[in-house]
């Protein structure tokens, strides 16, 4: 790409421009295996800087292009890199490096069979050796580049001819021929030069030509342009929208998600607590039960006490100790125990884990009591003492416990099990 656009801007005559786009092609083309391109770039560089007046940038790329044509055996490239360090040469007044340089490029042009670079090899070669003052070598190069230029036929290649001829001649004072061969030359210039104002003519043609098409294009890709903006635009509107009630559904469906288990839970914990519920009231009932069945006893103890009183053998406080015994036996709490195990599955393994000793049956009372949330005065009548002796044994009993950074008081620790 980088060639083509040099190429473009050598023929529109910006030569500074076209180096630039060579030196960028150039650079491109070292990274590359393509050596064949890289010759050509070094050549077509130095034709613009030749066009350029800088003849000494140009012999140095004309040598890299001699240098890589002979590496890659590219005899073709190397005759025009030889044939431009020949001409080189002769604007350098240098005719013997001129005849060696253009030598060499006459045979490589020989071997390729190319007539328009034999021809030009030929006239520089003339040249050469009319300015050494060889006449007779120099006139029949000379005559041998008309044959040449005259079997190719194209205005250039004879323009070329008898410019060198007319200089040959000159050389030499010869007056006659030098002033026929100029001017056939003064009128294939001129020639070329109405060839150069139609093509320039054409040139503008086509240029103005191509800039109203350019510009047509141009305002056609600004409409293309903004209807397609309006439709990304409006595309994006919708994806926007789409993307909101996308976002809106979502957050709705985790409300109710949310709300269900919420609701879900909390029906959990309703049906649970009514089972605690339920199952305290049982126990109470129990209770209630065994409380009644206690009464009865303590009426008909009572009564056996009366009785006592009249067994003069006896002492009153003995009797009233027995009758305490019968009713802290433990053996009427069995069903409420047996039933209290039934409903807190593991609850006194659990307090027994906890605890730092062993529990007396009056623990074993008193930890069922905390866990059904009774309180002092409650226990004090199940259990027939004050109040204040069930804070005691509450007191006793919560010193076999430690108390962890989960609870402020042993009792929600009990609980808790």
């Amino acid at each position: 790409c980088y060639g083509y656009m040099a190429n473009v801007m050598h023929l529109k005559g910006d030569y500074q421009k076209a180096i630039l786009f060579h030196k960028k092609g150039i650079n491109c083309l070292k990274k590359t295996s393509m050596k064949v391109f890289l010759a050509h770039a070094y050549y077509n560089i130095a034709l613009s800087y030749q066009e350029a007046n800088k003849n000494d940038s140009s012999f140095i790329y004309l040598k890299k292009c001699n240098q890589l044509s002979t590496e890659l055996s590219y005899s073709l490239m190397r005759g025009y890199s030889l044939l431009g360090l020949g001409e080189y040469y002769v604007n350098q007044a240098d005719y013997q490096n001129a005849m060696m340089y253009c030598q060499r490029a006459l045979s490589d042009f020989e071997q390729n069979d190319n007539t328009s670079g034999s021809c030009n090899a030929l006239c520089i070669l003339a040249n050469a050796y009319a300015h050494k003052g060889n006449k007779e070598k120099a006139l029949e190069l000379g005559r041998k580049a008309l044959v040449l230029g005259e079997e190719l036929g194209t205005l250039d290649a004879r323009k070329i001819v008898y410019e060198t001829l007319f200089e040959v001649y000159e050389v030499f004072d010869l007056a006659d021929s030098a002033l026929f061969y100029f001017k056939k030359y003064t009128e294939i210039n001129d020639s070329i030069r109405s060839v150069s104002v139609q093509e320039n003519i054409d040139r503008i043609e086509i240029t103005f030509s191509t800039k109203l098409k350019e510009k047509e294009n141009k305002n056609l890709k600004l409409l293309l342009e903004k209807k397609r903006l309006e439709e990304k635009r409006a595309s994006d509107r919708r994806a926007f929208w789409m993307y909101v009630s996308l976002l809106l559904i979502l957050v709705f469906c985790a409300i109710v998600t949310v709300l269900f288990f919420m609701l879900k839970s909390r029906r959990h914990v309703l049906i649970s607590k009514e089972k605690e519920i339920a199952h305290s009231n049982q126990l109470r009932k129990i209770l209630h039960r065994t409380l009644e069945e206690t009464k009865s006893k303590l009426i008909k103890s009572t009564e056996e006490l009366q009785k006592l009183e009249h067994d003069s053998s006896i002492d009153s406080t003995v009797a009233s100790q027995r009758l305490m015994d019968k009713i802290a036996d433990h053996s009427d709490w069995t069903p409420f125990m047996a039933e209290f195990e039934l409903i807190y599955a593991g609850f006194f393994q659990k307090a027994r884990e906890k605890s730092t000793d062993q529990f007396t049956n009056n623990d074993l009372k008193l930890l069922a009591f905390i866990k059904l949330g009774l309180s002092n005065k409650e226990i004090s009548e199940y259990l027939f003492i004050s109040v204040d002796s069930v804070k005691k044994s509450k007191t006793r009993l919560f010193s076999k416990f430690t108390l962890t950074e989960n609870f402020s008081k042993i009792s929600d620790q009990i609980r808790a099990l």
